[in-house]
């Protein structure tokens, strides 16, 4: 209580002369109605401009339709599609890290766009920094990793411009067209769009750009990065195959054991017993080449991992020595 009463002391001139102020203030326009009158609008005024200030200098941020911000789409002259995995700024950093995977729908394998046929473009709303750049980096398959550099918060917006030169063979006709004797010989090709251009845009206030810290690392890093991560992933499905085929090589083996005893004790059974027994090896001789079937495919699996496991490591070589050639080309435009 001693120690509310000290405060209460010690604030007390303090209070007093608030108080003091606040009295004179208060009669003082109570006595003088205009001047009550002229402090409330130049109140009200100084508020409103304030508001209009900060709305004229402030930056507009302009809003993305769904459609605008779709991640997931496909070239209009059917040769292709690519989607945009994830989004990531790293703030500290000033790097958006982009993750597409393409398809290549001119082919029957199902494989990625081959990446020396798409040519790249970056446009930028708000350019923070005259450096922004933007580098393309083919790592596994089907999949691409896009750094953009040197981006500031307040970047409101970007535009990835994804051309696809791939030609579409299959929409050729190669007979003759004899309909018109004075028409050319020339092979006719099926009325398709020719549209071969993805715009994906990216931005700040969107939900799909995630703020997370990224690695600061060069082309060849990220690359390289990627490259490690596959092949970890293949040296695990490596080892579950191994673990598999040996497994099934006990179980065939334990079959035989089963087969044997079997066949040991058949002579001492009835005609009815023979039979199920029969039966019982039988269906232990079609497991027997039911795994032989799942050994011999887990073979061949295993013999596409090697490979693959040897390409992957001639790739990460390549890049590390600088054979790998990366796109230098982009160029950066401003986003209308």
């Amino acid at each position: 209580m001693n120690f509310f009463i000290k405060i209460y002391n010690v604030m007390k001139p303090t209070l007093e002369k608030i108080s003091s102020r606040y009295k004179i203030i208060h009669e003082y326009l109570h006595q003088h109605v205009i001047g009550r009158k002229k402090i409330i609008f130049f109140s009200l005024l100084s508020i409103w401009l304030a508001v209009l200030v900060t709305g004229v200098i402030s930056p507009k941020q302009q809003r993305y339709s769904k459609n605008q911000l779709e991640t997931n789409q496909t070239f209009g002259n059917g040769t292709g599609e690519v989607n945009l995995v994830s989004q990531t700024f790293s703030k500290k950093n000033k790097i958006i890290l982009l993750k597409f995977e393409t398809v290549d729908k001119t082919s029957d394998i199902g494989s990625g766009i081959n990446p020396n046929k798409l040519k790249w473009k970056l446009y930028v709303k708000n350019r923070t920094s005259k450096n922004m750049k933007m580098e393309v980096i083919p790592t596994v398959d089907n999949r691409i990793i896009v750094v953009v550099r040197n981006v500031d918060p307040g970047f409101q917006a970007l535009a990835v411009d994804i051309k696809n030169k791939t030609v579409d063979t299959s929409q050729e006709d190669p007979t003759l067209n004899v309909a018109d004797n004075n028409s050319s010989s020339s092979p006719s090709v099926k009325e398709k769009t020719d549209n071969n251009d993805l715009q994906f845009i990216v931005a700040e206030n969107s939900d799909n750009l995630k703020n997370k810290r990224v690695k600061n690392l060069t082309r060849e890093g990220f690359a390289v990065e990627a490259i490690n991560k596959e092949i970890n992933k293949q040296k695990q499905e490596k080892k579950r195959i191994d673990t598999l085929v040996s497994n099934l090589h006990q179980a065939i083996k334990d079959n035989n054991k089963s087969i044997a005893d079997l066949e040991s004790k058949s002579k001492y059974l009835t005609d009815s017993q023979e039979t199920n027994n029969k039966q019982d090896i039988d269906s232990l001789k079609a497991d027997n080449s039911q795994k032989e079937q799942q050994i011999e495919t887990a073979q061949k699996s295993l013999k596409e991992l090697n490979q693959r496991l040897n390409l992957l490591s001639k790739q990460k070589q390549d890049i590390k020595s600088g054979k790998f050639k990366f796109d230098d080309s982009i160029k950066t435009y401003d986003l209308k």
